[in-house]
């Protein structure tokens, strides 16, 4: 019944309608215009005219097995790390870069340039039997993540050995482990010696489960007003706020790292090693006079730490850190708040310096992307008590997270289908137009799919290609108002049934002025996709392929499925029902309603629109003169186009605590701030001869690097490439640029020293007291 209302608006809208395009009195001219244009495309008009199901058959058979050809054969694309392929390939130093890797991947352990295969597989195979006999320790270990800390579940506290020291002398070691810590700089510097031989190690404090690392999550807290945060009011408040909304979860006992058979680790905040520091059951028991001591202590033992005397290894070793006074060391808190816990401007200023601005807490759980459950109850809700609030976290699940929207967010591509249907629709008045058209454009994304992986074989999807849904709804409905648009205006001059009014002068004139404008349209677009297949970046290949493909494909269906279904349309519901009554009397007012609104849109198209552009369309040439002018200030000079200036890739908006955690916090506290030092700071140079410089991998595919190619030519065995090598690793160690490393164990990073050393030393025979040359 919809479809047989829906035919009959659409043909009363035709015979109603007016003005038209061409008078009527040139219907001759068109008819001998179109008999003309048949002669070019005679055997597709006669198909598409008299066989309009099998145009429809053979395009959706074809499309169907391509989606379940996709489905089956294929696997699904996989978002899981969005950020691949955003690297370049191609270009002289990415070819550089990838011939390293495979290096390395040549001289690992399961390389073609291991030095001993034999030993490999014998490490192998106890391998397997050390993995067999620990696979049910694992099962109960999934989903827990190993750290180096854990090394350290038992870490020795400095006591005194029995036996060796006076009585007053342990009393007063003794105050100093047991947290009753002296208040006052000068009691500190007057007990700090303690000879090494004094010392040894031994469990440390069972409340602990070692010290806090960067693989654990970690949240930082602001205060609401901007007060101090080392105080007893904030830092109660802090842990408030970790113990209601982070630790009062379900998903937190589930997750949490735990010690032994006791429950989860505390975790590693200021609070608590307050609370550890004076005996205190926790931080909600700690008082004004612990903080203040506490305080004091970090102020005296902050120049032993900015100097780099106090570090993390100081409990395990006092040796090496005798200089230290040992409150500064005990339980590694003084250094943990300093170091984790405290950002980089506590204690720096000598005016207000002990104003702490933001403060972080480490929780026991593993960054993973098994926090998920655990995110999802934080997930836009404000943690505040209103004196302190958590601003940023950092999980470990940034990709993960972003993968989870991207699924999420696919209903905003249903509600644009709505609105795009509707429109549609009332342009059209027909509904089995708008279903065509949208079908159209599902099937081109389909058939694109199916030329980029089978055809093509390209495996890598990035999700950059999800852009390609937007680009071929936007195409596929301007081909659909196009191609419907002519449509209607040539069935006016082209009536079927009457005298040279055949069906398939109709079909020919439509697909020849239709067609030429969808083809111009969408080739353009097409090519301005496929041109962009030049960059080094595999994602804009990779999206630049399937764009451009599902132009092709859309233009391909917009010629011949939509025509067919108007056939279709034309034929079965128009010419045999156009004197029938409508049944339904709320169906038939609904349709009524849409082609009153059809009516006012084409008016608005037709009449409005051309007024409002043509007539003052010298104020239109000013107005978008000025916003031109004014684009080119703000991309050319303020604010300009920039580089990015971080090595964070932002995927969120910068409100979202993710992103707030690493544009702003992340390089604010000092254990971030040594892990950049350690790895950032300074650039390694090296120099290898042997391979190739070349990328013979699939550059569309980033998993993809190819092979390592070795260079034939080179031959390091003669004299006098030794002698090239050995003068050419001295005259890189005079440069200005090069920095020695210190170490106690010292080898020559350039192997031609080493190889000289190892070649001119004396041989001598420990057994025979003999030394040869």
């Amino acid at each position: 019944k919809l479809i047989l209302l829906d035919s009959l608006l659409q043909e009363k809208s035709k015979c109603e309608s007016a003005p038209h395009w061409v008078p009527r009195d040139g219907a001759k001219d068109l008819l001998e215009q179109a008999a003309s244009m048949q002669l070019d495309m005679n055997w597709y008009v006669r198909v598409l005219s008299n066989k309009p199901h099998w145009i429809l058959l053979t395009s959706g058979s074809v499309s169907i097995l391509s989606i379940v050809l996709s489905l089956t054969l294929r696997n699904l694309p996989d978002f899981s790390n969005p950020q691949d392929g955003f690297e370049s390939r191609g270009t002289d130093i990415s070819d550089k870069l990838t011939t390293w890797e495979n290096l390395l991947d040549s001289v690992s352990h399961v390389g073609p340039l291991i030095t001993n295969p034999l030993a490999d597989s014998k490490q192998k195979s106890r391998n397997r039997n050390r993995n067999r006999r620990k696979k049910d320790k694992k099962k109960r270990r999934e989903g827990k993540v190993k750290r180096e800390s854990d090394i350290r579940d038992i870490v020795p506290d400095i006591i005194v050995k029995p036996g060796t020291v006076s009585r007053a002398f342990k009393s007063k070691l003794s105050d100093k482990l047991n947290g009753s810590l002296v208040s006052s700089v000068e009691d500190i510097s007057r007990k700090r010696s303690i000879p090494d031989s004094l010392l040894y190690l031994q469990n440390r404090n069972p409340w602990l489960c070692g010290d806090p690392v960067a693989d654990y999550v970690h949240v930082v807290y602001e205060s609401v007003r901007g007060n101090n945060l080392f105080s007893l009011r904030a830092i109660q408040s802090m842990c408030r706020l970790e113990t209601i909304y982070l630790k009062n979860k379900k998903e937190f006992s589930e997750l949490c790292e735990t010690k032994g058979p006791a429950d989860c680790c505390p975790g590693w905040s200021i609070g608590g090693y307050i609370a550890l520091l004076y005996n205190r059951t926790s931080c909600f028991t700690i008082q004004e006079e612990d903080v203040q001591n506490s305080l004091e202590l970090a102020k005296f033992c902050f120049p032993y730490y900015q100097s780099g005397l106090l570090t993390g290894e100081c409990l395990l070793n006092y040796g090496k850190c005798s200089r230290v006074p040992v409150p500064c060391i005990q339980h590694n808190a003084i250094y943990t708040i300093l170091h984790f816990l405290t950002d980089q401007n506590f204690l720096e200023s000598e005016t207000n310096g002990t104003h702490l601005r933001y403060a972080m807490s480490f929780l026991p759980l593993a960054r993973s992307s098994d926090m998920l459950p655990f995110y999802g109850g934080l997930e836009g809700e404000q943690i505040s008590d209103g004196y302190t609030e958590i601003v940023a976290m950092d999980l470990g699940l940034k990709d993960t997270l972003f993968s989870r929207y991207l699924l999420e967010d696919a209903y905003y591509l249903l509600v644009s289908l709505v609105l795009i249907f509707i429109s549609v629709w009332l342009f059209t008045s027909s509904l089995t137009i708008t279903l065509a058209s949208l079908s159209a454009i599902m099937f081109s994304l389909i058939l694109a799919y199916f030329i980029y992986t089978f055809i093509f074989n390209i495996k890598f999807f990035p999700f950059m290609n999800i852009l390609g849904v937007i680009i071929a709804l936007g195409v596929g409905t301007d081909d659909t108002f196009i191609l419907s648009k002519v449509w209607n205006q040539s069935s006016r001059q082209f009536k079927v049934g009457s005298k040279g009014g055949s069906m398939e002068n109709l079909v020919c004139y439509t697909l020849r002025h239709a067609s030429v404008s969808m083809l111009v349209t969408s080739l353009t677009t097409a090519v301005a996709f496929f041109g962009s297949i030049v960059s080094n970046i595999t994602a804009i290949k990779c999206f630049s392929i399937f764009a451009g493909l599902t132009i092709l494909c859309n233009l391909l269906l917009m010629i011949s499925w939509v025509p067919a279904w108007m056939v279709l349309h034309h034929k079965l519901m128009v010419k045999k029902v156009l004197n029938r009554e409508v049944p339904g009397q709320i169906v038939q007012t609904v349709f009524s309603k849409i082609l009153e609104i059809h009516g006012f849109v084409a008016k608005f198209y037709e009449k409005v629109l051309p007024c409002v552009v043509v007539r003052p369309r010298i104020l239109w040439i000013i107005i978008l003169g000025i916003v031109f002018c004014l684009s080119s200030v703000v991309i050319f000079y303020l604010p300009g186009l920039r580089l990015p200036d971080s090595d964070q890739l932002q995927l969120f908006k910068l409100s979202h605590p993710f992103e707030i955690y690493d544009f702003k916090f992340r390089n604010m506290f000092n254990f971030e701030e040594t892990y950049q030092r350690q790895f950032h700071l300074n650039m390694p140079l090296r120099f290898v001869w042997g391979p190739l410089q070349r990328d013979d991998g699939n550059h569309l595919n980033p998993g993809d690097k190819g092979q390592l190619t070795l260079d034939p030519y080179f031959d390091v065995s003669s004299k006098e490439a030794q002698s090239w090598m050995f003068k050419f690793c001295q005259d890189i160690k005079k440069q200005p640029f090069y920095r020695h490393t210190s170490g106690t164990l010292q080898l020559s990073n350039c192997f031609i020293q080493t190889f000289k050393e190892w070649m001119t030393r004396p041989c001598y025979n420990d057994l025979s007291q003999e030394m040869n040359r």
